[in-house]
């Protein structure tokens, strides 16, 4: 209490000049305190909440950071749409996975079409068992066998490297690679199949290719036995894979020809 008492009594003399007590500047002084603690009490609860919210983050990624996100085809085919706007579109019995916080670094196993999103600042990595594609943005498709992992561009152009190097094989459009088990490096394909990925673009392609070619990649897709006594001519064309009766009714109208179809054996 005595303390009290002479701490008013040393701030009224403080003011207290030649018989007079200065008000204003009293006022002042105490206006001047006020604000201080305010300011005081302000920066205590700026620091708590920025405490807390440093808390909260660090708790929603510590709980994220090991969380996976996976994708499955099951018996057919299915097209997903990733957090970034990428697009994929995986093959029956062909997975995908990321960290939940960066769908730009993928794994996968199976057969997968990526139609990735450009951006400069996040390259795109896909990663299977053996091999490892890195792009900023194209279209391209995975297909991971046994014992070989083969690349193929539609659009772009992507980086091809074993998991265990740098050393790679760089690809663009129509250009394909393979990687064997146990190589260090992936192979060029010297006559890539542009037409292998029809199973996910619904196109076909085809540039100058002979007939029988162009039968034997409808064959393979449509699941029957097509020929032609006139395999020698040349096609060049680009065809939605619809009906078959009518892709191959085109054709013989183009070509002037007769094919035959057999169910395959």
């Amino acid at each position: 209490m005595e303390k009290d008492e002479k701490k008013k009594l040393d701030f009224v003399l403080r003011y207290y000049q030649s018989g007079k007590l200065d008000t204003q500047k009293a006022l002042c002084e105490i206006k001047k305190r006020n604000h201080r603690a305010v300011e005081r009490r302000l920066w205590r609860y700026v620091s708590m909440a920025a405490a807390l919210l440093i808390l909260v983050i660090g708790g929603v990624t510590y709980l994220l950071r090991d969380k996976q996100t996976v994708l499955k085809s099951g018996e057919t085919t299915v097209v997903y749409l990733l957090p970034d706007s990428s697009r994929v579109t995986l093959a029956p019995h062909s997975t995908l996975s990321y960290a939940t916080t960066d769908c730009r670094n993928v794994q996968m196993s199976g057969r997968v079409y990526f139609e990735v999103r450009r951006d400069i600042a996040r390259p795109f990595s896909v990663n299977d068992r053996i091999g490892c594609v890195r792009v900023l943005g194209t279209k391209f498709e995975v297909d991971e066998k046994a014992q070989a992992t083969s690349v193929l561009v539609n659009e772009g152009k992507v980086l091809f490297t074993a998991r265990s190097t740098t050393d790679g094989l760089f690809l663009t459009r129509g250009m394909s690679g393979t990687l064997y088990r146990g190589a260090r490096r992936p192979e060029l394909n010297r006559r890539p199949d542009i037409n292998r990925t029809a199973w996910a673009t619904h196109q076909f392609h085809f540039r100058n290719t002979p007939l029988s070619e162009v039968l034997r990649t409808l064959s393979a897709y449509y699941g029957v036995s097509l020929t032609t006594d006139q395999s020698q001519k040349r096609l060049t064309a680009d065809f939605q894979t619809e009906r078959l009766d009518k892709l191959v009714r085109i054709i013989e109208h183009t070509l002037e020809v007769e094919i035959r179809s057999f169910p395959s054996p």
